[in-house]
């Protein structure tokens, strides 16, 4: 095979089979042709990229993009995406200089089957490209746009020994099935559903089918396109078991720690992680600790057995990333001047694992802050002092979630005067400031920390000023949530926060630690699938409204969720309504955790976490608190 028929195949097969020509469309008027060179960088496609600003599905595709970029665990720069007006239709490709490219009409084609699919479907189509960039697929057309600026007799020497040959295109066909599964396991750690690319009818086909207008079946032009589509769909079905398995598997890890359950979150995210090591599962095994020492001090706290201030720590649950706060009091130390034993050994196994996650991901901003929140915790401010002076602000620079954990720093060292000084700064100047840390999660942490430096110095009225100042400010933008923790704080006598609701809360009519008969799945239509925890076989049941259940060999319900439309839910809430409808239903949260696919609004004395995606619902799951 010539060097120039080799350029050619190695980027059509890298472009990852997405470009499809002949889509009939209406093209926009400044649109382009793939050119015949390959080898062009973005500046080529500049002048046809399509500004987010401008069109809102384009930047629903951003959003999408930015969302997978958070499993980005190599270090070099993530790539950038740009969506390019074109007259090819829909297709997607990755360049040699980092940059990765979907046309405007790959975007509406996803949107064909339904605004339910589409996010699931825009987010493998991108996956499959960055895992491309994260394997280095495309050092073919590197080398070759090296090649391209020798002379012919430096190109010769470059080009001879390479074997461009027959087996070349294989090697590249085998490099486009490692990205379709590398594709389905980075959409899947990161929130994405990997069913939805084969459920009701596969992906690729139904792809091809949009583009020609018509059946594979019926139709007897384009046949060859076609049947590459059902075998590759057949190939990524194939590949889908185990990706499903592992992703579930990372899932029900982060619902079992939701329900602190910890030992068996550690059980999941190791399995998980020792077929798919990523700086995500790391982080998540170092909060397991974390959230587990919290725990205990929280109950030590309760007893008497340690003293301190009521600060609100930010706990960040990182689902590559995910985000989960938690409440808890400062503190300076037991009464004889000793922390337990066990707390130390947790605290250091989270920072055992932060390490690891930094080391294989350095410029991972919110692990840094997760392990100065865990110095924070072991009340050792050299160190915090150390993570945020010596490593994150150098790094990073000083922003918001960095001067929150400092004003925290101060008062663990004796320093309220400074601590309530800088809170009162940050306070002033928040809103202008960057943060690693999710906006909620920093604006409430800053009131709470301010009125409980108030309290401690009897200044109770200041403290009311600074909760009616937050639900001041939550009453408009920043949203329900915090303006009912906040109203709360004022409340002279509160009630309970949590709602019962007249009926129980079921996925396909069970939930956690229920025994089901063989009877209760022939009833309704579920698609079977296995996973294996320890060497105990459990079954994944799989229903066509998006429900999801995990049951054991005897029968007993161990997970139950819900991650697309599937009815009313039995308090009156359903999916697609706004996350201000379950909390005026429901009422104020156990916690408030900020995962990388949505937040969750977790409600312990009904066993019930919400998704919200933006400010709509996107299902939910059950459990049973620990």
């Amino acid at each position: 095979m010539s060097v120039m028929n080799a350029r050619v195949a190695i980027f059509s097969l890298i472009a990852a089979c997405w470009v499809l020509p002949g889509y009939a469309q209406n093209v926009q008027p400044q649109s382009v042709v793939p050119p015949a060179d390959h080898s062009q960088s973005i500046v080529y496609w500049q002048p046809f990229v399509v500004d987010p600003l401008q069109d809102s599905r384009v930047a629903e595709a951003q959003r999408i993009f930015s969302v997978l970029l958070r499993a980005w665990d190599i270090t070099r720069l993530e790539p950038a995406l740009h969506v390019v007006n074109s007259s090819e239709g829909p297709w997607a490709a990755s360049l040699a200089d980092g940059n990765i490219l979907l046309s405007r009409a790959a975007i509406d084609a996803c949107f064909q089957f339904g605004r339910t699919r589409a996010p699931h479907l825009l987010a493998f189509v991108l996956a499959h490209e960055l895992a491309h960039q994260r394997a280095d697929d495309l050092w073919h057309l590197k080398f070759f746009r090296l090649a391209g600026t020798q002379t012919a007799s430096v190109q010769a020497r470059l080009v001879e020994g390479l074997g461009l040959d027959e087996n070349l295109v294989d090697d590249i066909a085998k490099r486009e099935a490692r990205a379709d599964h590398d594709g389905l396991v980075l959409m899947s750690s990161v929130g994405f559903d990997p069913y939805q690319i084969i459920d009701d009818k596969d992906f690729f086909t139904a792809w091809v089918e949009s583009v020609w207008g018509g059946s594979c079946v019926e139709s007897s032009s384009n046949r060859g396109v076609c049947r590459d589509a059902q075998n590759r769909a057949l190939r990524t079905r194939v590949q889908l078991a185990e990706v499903a398995s592992q992703a579930t598997l990372y899932d029900l890890g982060v619902q079992a720690l939701v329900a602190g359950k910890h030992d068996e979150a550690r059980r999941l995210f190791t399995i998980y992680g020792r077929e798919y090591p990523s700086r995500a599962v790391l982080t998540s095994l170092g909060t397991s600790y974390l959230a587990e020492a919290i725990h205990d001090y929280r109950s030590l706290l309760a007893k008497g057995r340690l003293q301190g201030l009521d600060f609100y720590y930010p706990l960040l649950l990182d689902s590559s990333p995910r985000a989960r706060p938690q409440t808890l009091s400062a503190v300076r130390g037991s009464p004889d001047g000793q922390l337990p034993q066990r707390i130390r050994n947790l605290s250091a196994e989270a920072n055992r694992y932060y390490d690891r996650a930094l080391r294989l991901e350095p410029g991972h901003r919110v692990t840094y802050l997760l392990l100065a929140v865990s110095h924070l915790l072991e009340g050792n401010p050299y160190l915090v002092r150390g993570v945020l002076q010596g490593r994150y602000i150098p790094r990073f620079g000083k922003d918001a979630g960095a001067s929150l954990l400092l004003a925290m720093t101060h008062a663990l060292e004796g320093d309220n005067a400074a601590a309530e000084q800088q809170l009162a700064e940050l306070l002033r100047t928040m809103d202008s400031l960057p943060s690693a840390l999710p906006r909620p999660l920093l604006v409430y942490a800053a009131y709470h920390n301010a009125a409980a430096l108030a309290e401690m110095r009897g200044d109770q009225q200041h403290a009311r000023a600074l909760w009616k100042q937050l639900a001041a400010r939550s009453s408009g933008g920043e949203g329900g949530l915090l303006f009912r923790l906040a109203v709360a704080r004022l409340a002279t006598q509160p009630g309970a926060v949590t709602r019962q609701p007249q009926t129980l809360w079921l996925v396909a009519g069970a939930r956690p630690g229920e025994r089901l008969a063989t009877s209760h799945f022939e009833k309704t239509a579920f698609t079977r699938g296995k996973i294996w925890v320890n060497g105990t076989p459990m079954d994944v049941y799989r229903g066509a409204a998006g429900a999801r259940l995990v049951v054991d060999d005897t029968g007993t319900v161990r997970h139950a969720w819900q991650v697309k439309t599937g009815g009313q839910m039995p308090a009156g809430v359903a999916i697609g309504d706004t996350v201000d409808r379950a909390l005026k239903t429901l009422g104020i949260p156990t916690r408030h955790l900020h995962l990388m696919s949505g937040e969750y609004l977790a409600y312990d004395a009904i066993g019930l976490a919400v998704h919200v995606v933006g400010d709509t619902i996107d299902g939910w799951f059950l459990y049973e608190p620990a």
